[in-house]
């Protein structure tokens, strides 16, 4: 079974499909756009049909009150069904923003973009399937390209963060956080981190209630951060020596899911702890070390390693063919290489089936 590669140079996406309720990822894959399903197991293939089809490059968000996934690049294509269709629009914004779902606002919101060498666009534009609008807004970030979007559902706002940008005729990685209301984009007071490279990718935690920021960072002091509307604050990173990597929320598992630049796919269980009610550790304090469980399962898990059954992941290295969880152990669940749960799950079935075939 075909499974998603290392990240190459265009645009990848990892998004939670409500319809289908299971993760999708879209990744370059030599110059061609591959989508891949995740079915509870491992990374599926998707064959997606269509006249056409958007480029690599394309930036893709997940309009839930429509269900379907926006694809843009210059064009713009909606994915149905498993086809993509071409959507057309008397205008368009420039290419290389950031693209995210405003839940409140039911529309997709996209802010920046690269208007030549080292010129960049500030206007914020919005899809609600009919034709992008240019946003009259109070208050402009400063322009920018290959910034990132999430939704901040708990405080109801996009919270934008980063990018390439110029600052006193040089241009440098942005470490500014900005938020969108509406129609009012406001500087917020925290800073984030000014260790990352390359392109920032965000997600919205919805179980931990922050909006999480991956990004390529030197291996010794990687962290995945958090931010709470307040402050960014650094997590446990997994254990892919701070390669770049895209975000993104398994809402059906309640796990965040990392595709890093190596073509591995990490997965973080998510505990309940609303910010403002700190544990002991610095995601949370959940009891007992909860892990993400089984790729089968609920991700409910207590830690150990990670039943290829999709059990409670409570097996401790019995010399079963449950597959080691490496990396460190965090209060919010221990990161896991889903590449090696599917690959226990095949070891497993194949074991079963000599087990029949000598019965």
């Amino acid at each position: 079974m075909p499974q998603p590669g290392a990240l190459a140079g265009g645009q990848s996406t990892l998004i939670f499909d409500t319809k289908a309720q299971e993760p999708r990822l879209f990744i370059d894959a030599g110059g061609e756009l591959q989508g891949f399903r995740w079915d509870g197991t491992m990374w599926r293939l998707m064959t997606l049909g269509g006249d056409h089809q958007p480029s690599p490059s394309s930036l893709i968000a997940y309009d839930i009150g429509r269900t379907r996934a926006v694809a843009f690049a210059s064009a713009t294509y909606e994915l149905v069904d498993d086809a993509w269709s071409f959507q057309s629009s008397a205008n368009v914004p420039s290419t290389s923003g950031a693209l995210g779902y405003d839940d409140g606002s039911d529309r997709l919101v996209y802010f920046g973009g690269a208007l030549g060498f080292a010129q960049y666009a500030d206007a914020t534009w919005t899809w609600a399937g009919s034709g992008w609008q240019q946003l009259t807004t109070s208050g402009t970030p400063p322009a920018r390209m290959l910034n990132a979007l999430a939704y901040d559902q708990r405080r109801g706002r996009i919270v934008m963060f980063g990018g390439l940008g110029s600052v006193d005729g040089r241009q440098l990685h942005l470490t500014d956080t900005w938020e969108l209301s509406g129609n009012t984009w406001t500087q917020a007071p925290a800073e984030g981190p000014a260790t990352l490279r390359d392109t920032p990718s965000m997600a919205y935690d919805q179980a931990r209630q922050r909006v999480v920021l991956w990004a390529a960072q030197d291996e010794d002091d990687a962290k995945l951060w958090e931010y709470d509307g307040a402050t960014w604050t650094g997590t446990d990173a997994p254990p892919n020596l701070g390669t770049a990597g895209v975000l993104g929320y398994d809402a059906a598992s309640q796990r965040l899911l990392l595709h890093d630049a190596d073509g591995r796919t990490w997965a973080r269980g998510s505990s309940t702890t609303a910010p403002g009610t700190p544990g002991s550790g610095p995601d949370g304090g959940v009891p007992n070390g909860a892990g993400a469980g089984g790729a089968d399962g609920d991700g409910a898990g207590t830690g150990g390693e990670a039943d290829a059954d999709g059990g409670d992941g409570a097996h401790h290295g019995d010399g079963s063919s449950c597959a080691a969880i490496p990396g460190v152990a965090s209060s919010a669940g221990a990161w896991t290489w889903l590449a090696l749960v599917a690959a226990a799950y095949r070891r497993r079935r194949a074991q079963r089936g000599a087990i029949d075939a000598c019965a």
